[in-house]
């Protein structure tokens, strides 16, 4: 597998751990219609996770940018080329 398809997996995979997460944010935040009666401590507790959760997407969106911006070098090229 050449790196930029490895880089492109590896960026995909944590889209999908981060919208896996949000969901789960989402729903204990009402979003499934269900009162979870949490604490203001675990409303706190989400809302930093949702943060978080925030920033990683978007370092991983910039990451992404970037590896589209790369000029593919000869050896990448030779190696899509072989696949």
């Amino acid at each position: 597998m050449n790196i930029f398809r490895s880089q492109t997996l590896h960026h995909a995979d944590s889209f999908v751990e981060v919208g896996i997460a949000l969901i789960a944010i989402a729903d204990l935040l009402g979003a499934d219609y269900e009162d979870h009666n949490l604490t203001e401590s675990q409303s706190e507790g989400l809302a930093q996770a949702a943060r978080v959760l925030g920033q990683r997407v978007r370092d991983q969106g910039y990451a992404l940018s970037l590896l589209a911006s790369e000029k593919p070098s000869k050896q990448s090229r030779s190696a899509s080329a072989a696949s």
